[in-house]
Order: structure tokens, then C-alpha cells, then sequence
């Protein structure tokens, strides 16, 4: 939850270093119901351009590595299925818990503007926008626990709860773990702090910052499915998709806000 930066007070210009730690959360009425505040941090470096004593452009790039993070718990559940002969049956499902974490690394590039009083030890706010270049796949891994499968024939009145071929049966703590291509983000920026200069010329940040994003990032909605979905091999009667593989999420929006503090050291000429 830290930053660090490279700084020079109140002169023609500043290079920097900085370092954060924030919380994520999904923002929005329209977001995944199952979604929790996650972590992340972020690295990087940029140029301040000072207009006058207290008026500064700038130009950054950093390395952020976060997460999404769901969950539920005491699951029952059942929809409607067809089986290999053909007949119709209520598939249910039932599990203590439901987890998944999507972890996702991104190149961001802000443009921003600050203000900074004047004095060794100053009060700073910046704000501007930054755009997010998502680094390669996202990843995921979810998890259910305690799952158990049944199929009920409401034209014989009978349950069956095996076997386990057929998708009927206690299947524990499955695992599973994907990739997924998120869409690159917008976002706008707010920091504040205070900012200590130096006799050598450097000064120090210490800051809080809000970020929060301006689109949707989710995935392309493809092949979306029951959150536990009944096949029709044996080998592999079950599957389990991802949160945004799952047809009930099918209207949800990706898109967040981070939090947390920075620190910056800066140094000029």
C-alpha cells in the first residue's frame, strides 16, 4: 500500500517514482451481485511539467497488478434439463460455497494536471484521465465446495442422486481455472496529499487517490451457460464457466473504482 518517487521542488520540472496499494470494487447498479472489495497494487514512473510555482502537467506510466474477487454461499439451486434418452428432468445442485478470483495486469498512461501550494510542506490535488492497456489474458480460478447433484422426474415422482457419469452425485470442492480477454479501460483520476520538499531539491508524496472507470470492461458474451451446467458426456458431465460466462450475469457490466494511498519521490532541475 505504498509508493515511491523521485522529485524536485518547485522548479521547471520533476521526474518521479511512485508506488500504490488500493482496494477494487466493482461500481454500479447493473454489476455481478456476488462481487467483494479485492486489493492490488501498482509501480511506475512520470514527468511534471510546472506552468508556475503552482500549476503542473504530467505524464506517467505504470505497472498494475489487481484482482476481482466473488462469492456465495449456501447454494440450491435447479433448472430444467434433458437427459441422453431424451426424457425431461429438474437438474438440482446445491453447494456451501461458491469462489472465484479473476486476476488481471494492465499498462496504464495518465495525463494529468496539479495544483500545489506554496511552502516546504505543501498540499497537493491532481486529477486527469488514464487509459488502461490490458496485458495479455486475464486469468480466473474458481472453486465450489461440498457440491452435490441430483435429477428429480417429476413424470415418475423420482431423484435420482447418482451416478456420477450421468452428473448425479457428491462431487466435493471441483476446481477450475480459464483465461478471458477483458477490454482495455478509461478512466478518470483524483489524488491529494502533502508533498515535503528537500534541500537537495527532491520532495516526497504522500497521497490518497480515488480511480474510477469509465467503461465496461467485461468480456465478449459468448457461449454463456447455467452456472453449473449438465452435459451430455460422460466423461465430463458437468462444467462449470466463469461468473461472466453465466447466463443469469448475461445484462451485468465490468467496471470499477480503486482506492488507496501513494507514495511518490520525485527529483528536478
Amino acid at each position: 500500500m505504498a509508493a515511491f518517487s523521485l522529485t524536485g521542488a518547485a522548479q521547471a520540472q520533476e521526474w518521479y517514482l511512485e508506488g500504490s496499494g488500493y482496494f477494487v470494487r466493482e461500481a454500479g447498479s447493473d454489476k455481478v451481485s456476488l462481487s467483494n472489495s479485492s486489493t492490488g497494487y501498482s509501480l511506475g514512473l512520470g514527468y511534471q511539467h510546472y506552468l508556475n510555482q503552482h500549476w503542473s502537467l504530467g505524464l506517467g506510466l505504470s505497472y498494475t497488478n489487481g484482482e476481482f474477487s466473488y462469492r456465495e454461499r449456501s447454494i440450491r439451486r435447479q433448472y430444467t434439463e434433458v437427459d441422453l434418452e431424451g426424457d425431461q428432468f429438474e437438474f438440482r445442485y446445491q453447494a456451501s460455497s461458491f469462489s472465484e478470483r479473476v486476476h488481471w495486469r494492465t499498462l496504464n498512461f495518465p495525463l494529468t494536471i496539479q495544483y500545489q501550494t506554496g511552502a516546504q510542506v505543501q498540499w497537493y490535488i491532481r486529477t486527469g484521465v488514464s487509459y488502461g492497456l490490458q496485458l495479455g489474458n486475464a486469468t480466473y480460478r474458481l472453486q465450489w465446495r461440498d457440491l452435490r447433484t441430483s435429477g428429480y422426474y417429476p413424470q415418475w415422482d423420482a431423484e435420482l442422486r447418482g451416478p456420477e457419469f450421468v452428473g448425479f452425485g457428491t462431487f466435493g470442492h471441483p476446481v477450475r481455472k480459464g483465461n478471458m480477454r477483458l477490454k482495455n479501460r478509461f478512466s478518470w483520476l483524483l489524488e491529494t496529499g502533502v508533498k515535503q520538499n528537500y534541500s537537495t531539491g527532491n520532495s516526497l508524496y504522500l497521497g490518497v487517490f480515488l480511480e474510477l472507470g469509465l467503461n465496461d470492461i467485461r468480456p465478449k458474451k459468448e457461449d454463456l451457460s447455467q452456472e453449473i451446467s449438465y452435459t451430455h458426456d460422460v466423461e465430463n458431465p458437468l462444467s462449470y464457466p466463469s461468473v461472466w460466462n453465466q447466463s443469469r450475469f448475461k445484462d451485468a457490466v465490468l467496471n470499477s473504482y480503486t482506492f488507496g494511498f501513494r507514495m511518490r519521490y520525485a527529483f528536478g532541475k
